[in-house]
């Protein structure tokens, strides 16, 4: 009789939940490794430094020039979100007034997350993967119908002013430099 008032209990609370929405907040730890229980947290407020949290902004002088190119302004975001995930966002405004905007939203061991762009509407664009390496340094893999376009690594320097992001891909490698943003006042390119 017990375990039928438990799994009434149980079912009730699960009905509770919104359609689609985990019962609890927070994803349970995974397992890594063998010879010991050690787990890694998936969530990202414990995985991300602080310091990545915000919106950068590029430096253009010293970073190499994307396939994209023509760009005026860039701006990248990073900000957690539901089910403690990071979402990563970014901003293009282009020469000729033109905008691109993307965003997705992983956890930091490996799960994919889909990525999203005006470009695209509500199709989803690439599937996008991110591993803690360090409290400095997370690397990614970008995916496109199944096959990986791309690999790369967001590294924060040690003051958490400076982020630099690296991707090797089938258009070149290439390197972008980003630093926090100033607000209204940093405006230009």
């Amino acid at each position: 009789m017990r375990m039928k008032n438990i799994a009434l209990l149980w079912a009730g609370t699960a009905m509770l939940a919104p359609c689609g929405a985990p019962l609890l907040a927070e994803t349970p730890p995974q397992p890594v490794g063998k010879k010991f229980q050690v787990y890694q947290r998936r969530d990202a407020r414990e995985q991300v430094n602080p310091a990545l949290i915000g919106i950068w902004k590029v430096d253009t002088a010293v970073s190499t020039k994307t396939p994209e190119g023509g760009q005026t302004i860039r701006l990248r975001t990073f900000q957690y979100t539901e089910d403690a995930k990071l979402l990563v966002g970014l901003i293009n405004v282009y020469e000729d007034g033109s905008q691109l905007l993307a965003n997705w939203a992983v956890h930091m061991d490996g799960t994919p997350g889909v990525e999203y762009r005006t470009d695209t509407a509500a199709t989803p664009f690439a599937v996008i993967s991110m591993h803690k390496i360090s409290d400095l340094q997370y690397d990614f893999t970008t995916s496109e119908f199944g096959l990986v376009q791309h690999t790369g690594t967001y590294t924060l320097s040690e003051d958490g002013k400076t982020l630099t992001h690296t991707r090797k891909w089938s258009r070149g490698d290439w390197k972008v430099v980003y630093h926090k943003w100033n607000g209204l006042n940093d405006m230009s390119q």
